[in-house]
């Protein structure tokens, strides 16, 4: 049997007559071997010789004739007396007489024979007893009974529970002390999967509070803790009553014990780690549940073939959306495909999707990846990175990736453990302890990152390569928003299926072949997912098209802005243009000299204004009267406010003793920020200097010259454009751009080489 199938161990049957009739509903178990022990018992064993000898005769055949299921082996208690041709009223005779008359004896509690799991001939098994005794006793009527002989009295009301000891004066007169309050409890025997193992868990439950009975040093100090009388009561004068009284509840409720299967992340891990259906999460955050609801859901084939079709039509011929949708789906396999043991992918990427707002980028995210596969319409935002690590640590109640809506750019302290994630199983975040005498806490992150932005910083070259960039730019887009309006609301049934029959597409990613090197990880990652959405729509007996060309986008694009200056720059040509001396000029002849100034002029017709600075950068100044001439619509730019979220500048220009408002627009390969043109002037001559000597230049001198020279600016301002220029600088003056911050908070002995 696989990890999963292994059932914990329930108890060990007893000897052989305690087999048999162990338990009928909640009752002490009891063994004929201690009758001697008391005259009335004795009697009963005698009246009832024949039929107990006769039950001991037949119940190995009655286990050797029966095979466990699953891990459970069966022992029907009508089905064996019927076999036997035993009168079932008289063994529930015998069985009334004796019970409640023999006291506790942990040794007959936990007697068992050795031989008992070779009878089932299988290590590890749980024993079901089907019965048909009815408990005709009330609990405070058991509680008498099993505790026959003692001082302690239970009174029940509405499942509250409520323990007296009960002890005689001086005087021949009884008075109580109540020593012990709780509510109904409950034991659950629990295999746990932390995401790597599997462990398990025998747990006293009472409200919320969880007593781990396999903690034999701990539990009944945390027993006596939880249902003690409150206040200064010294408890310890009847530690012998509360061991009674922990026996006691342990055997009432461990017959009734749930079997569960407890898990701390969901998802495929690979062969017989199928953690998905009939597990249950011990996270229980929104998005948990939502996705816990998807597991729960079992669909009609049919509907299931229904959305299938409805979902093409909605890719159309469209490869931007299919792409995002194989690599979901490649996604779900990402912790097995990674396996050190037979590691078949050397990297996982993750997903970056560009493009401007308002083009439905995030429509598609959330329909084909997020609502299809996770059961939900809430993206992560930006506050989701920041603050408490444990905040992100309880969201991975999955291991298919977190899609983050609009991210402008990591945290500092978050990309090595992103450059971490994507070469392994498991990132991790350790949050150190301010208590000493504690350990740090450490969190596991497994899960990877998908992004949709129309800005995102992404400046060390290192992290670069551990995304597929996918831009929208390069892809003709379609509109298809009723169709998805319309299958939105069901598409979550799509992955309901998928995670139900998980094992068929694994077997199929078996048998695919490829290279296996890093430098073919993003081709390697789509093609996997290509594969599994053919097998998907197979077998409904459709076709799938998948994506037929995959456009890695520009790593260096960080903002939308690039193609929105190219569609500018080609307005401002169209509407300058004007012929002299035969020649047609337009715009960029007056960038190149100003003496070709009629381009200007023409422009402010339009609302348009050339502006130079001192270092002869040039910018397009677009007023709002611009926007009436220039054809920008399809890029969904109707007013000067839209300029803003492709990371343009808003500005004053003063023309004709009147104040323009305007959006400045770069022309030309030229800085935005001349300032930065100067400091990155004065950091090249620093290194070309050194470079010259055959000295190796320490980034922490660079870091301290440009300080001094630039005081004028924010400290922090400076730093981010010092990080800026290292990266674009990375493999001429430097080799390695590794988070610079840490240089410059921390200044060590790191050369440039």
């Amino acid at each position: 049997m696989g990890e999963t199938d292994k059932a914990p161990i329930i108890e060990p049957m007893e000897a052989p007559l305690v087999r048999v009739i162990k338990k009928f509903e909640n009752v002490e178990n009891i063994d004929f071997s201690l009758f001697a022990q008391d005259p009335q018992t004795r009697e009963i064993k005698t009246r009832y010789i024949d039929l107990y000898e006769k039950m001991k005769e037949s119940e190995d055949d009655y286990i050797q004739s029966k095979k466990p299921e699953k891990g459970i082996f069966v022992f029907d208690f009508e089905e064996f007396c019927k076999k036997y041709d035993m009168d079932i009223e008289k063994v529930r005779a015998m069985y009334e007489e004796v019970r409640g008359l023999t006291s506790f004896d942990s040794k007959a509690r936990d007697y068992y024979r050795t031989d008992d799991y070779e009878l089932l001939d299988v290590q590890y098994v749980g024993i079901k007893r089907l019965v048909d005794y009815i408990n005709k006793y009330t609990e405070e009527e058991l509680f008498t009974k099993w505790c026959r002989g003692g001082n302690l009295v239970l009174t029940n009301v509405r499942n509250v529970h409520r323990i007296d000891h009960k002890k005689m004066n001086d005087n021949g007169d009884y008075v109580t002390k109540t020593i012990a309050t709780y509510t109904k409890p409950k034991i659950e025997n629990v295999t746990y999967f932390n995401g790597e193992k599997f462990e398990n868990q025998l747990n006293l439950i009472f409200k919320d509070l969880t007593i781990d009975l396999t903690d034999d040093i701990n539990s009944f100090d945390d027993f006596i803790k939880t249902v003690k009388k409150t206040g200064n009561f010294p408890y310890e004068q009847y530690l012998h009553e509360y061991n009674r009284l922990f026996e006691y509840v342990i055997k009432r409720y461990k017959e009734d014990a749930k079997m569960i299967k407890r898990t701390g992340i969901y998802g495929y891990f690979g062969e017989e780690k199928n953690i998905l259906h009939g597990w249950e999460s011990d996270k229980d955050s929104p998005r948990a549940r939502d996705f816990k609801e998807l597991l729960e859901m079992d669909p009609e084939e049919d509907e299931v073939k229904e959305l299938l079709i409805d979902l093409k039509k909605y890719f159309g011929s469209e490869d931007f959306i299919k792409i995002i949708f194989e690599y979901g789906l490649a996604s779900i396999f990402r912790y097995d495909l990674m396996n050190p043991n037979n590691k078949k992918l050397h990297k996982f990427p993750f997903l970056l999707v560009i493009g401007k707002q308002a083009i439905g980028k995030t429509a598609r995210m959330n329909l084909v990846f997020n609502k299809l596969l996770l059961n939900s319409n809430t993206p992560y935002l930006n506050d989701d990175l920041e603050g408490s690590k444990s905040k992100m640590a309880k969201e991975q109640f999955i291991n298919l990736p977190m899609w983050f809506d609009e991210l402008e750019e990591f945290p500092p302290q978050m990309k090595e453990l992103i450059k971490q994630m994507a070469t392994q199983q498991v990132g991790i975040v350790t949050r150190g302890n301010k208590n000493v005498t504690k350990a740090d806490h450490v969190f596991l992150i497994r899960r990877p990152f998908i992004i949709s932005t129309n800005k995102f910083k992404i400046h060390d070259p290192a992290l670069m390569d551990r995304f597929i960039v996918l831009s929208a730019y390069d892809y003709e887009l379609e509109n298809n928003s009723e169709i998805s309006q319309r299958i939105l609301p069901d598409v979550n049934k799509i992955g309901a299926w998928i995670f139900k029959n998980i094992e068929l597409l694994k077997t199929h990613i078996d048998t695919l072949e490829y290279d296996f090197a890093r430098e073919e990880a993003n081709n390697n990652t789509i093609m996997i997912g290509r594969e599994i959405a053919k097998t998907i729509y197979g077998h409904f007996g459709l076709e799938y098209e998948p994506s037929t060309k995959i456009i890695y986008g520009d790593s260096n694009i960080s903002t939308s802005n690039d193609k929105l200056k190219k569609i500018i720059l080609s307005e401002a040509i169209s509407l300058s243009t004007w012929l002299e001396a035969g020649v047609k000029r337009n715009i960029l002849d007056y960038i190149e000299n100003e003496k070709y100034d009629m381009g200007k002029l023409q422009l402010q017709k339009y609302g348009i204004f050339v502006k130079k600075d001192r270092l002869n950068n040039c910018s397009l100044l677009i007023t709002k009267t611009a926007l009436e001439y220039m054809n920008l619509e399809d890029e969904g730019i109707k007013t000067l406010a839209e300029f803003e979220a492709h990371n343009f500048k808003r500005c004053q220009h003063w023309h004709d003793n009147k104040n323009h408002y305007c959006v400045q627009v770069p022309i030309g390969d030229h800085e935005d920020d001349p300032e930065k043109v100067r400091i990155k002037t004065k950091m090249i001559e620093i290194l070309e200097k050194n470079n010259e000597k055959g000295e190796k230049t320490h980034i922490a001198e660079v870091t301290f010259v440009i300080r001094e020279l630039f005081d004028n600016r924010e400290t922090e301002e400076l730093d981010q454009i010092i990080e800026e220029i290292i990266a674009e600088m990375n493999g001429v003056y430097i080799t390695t751009a590794n988070d610079y911050m840490e240089y410059i908070k921390n200044p060590v002995q790191k050369t440039v080489q």
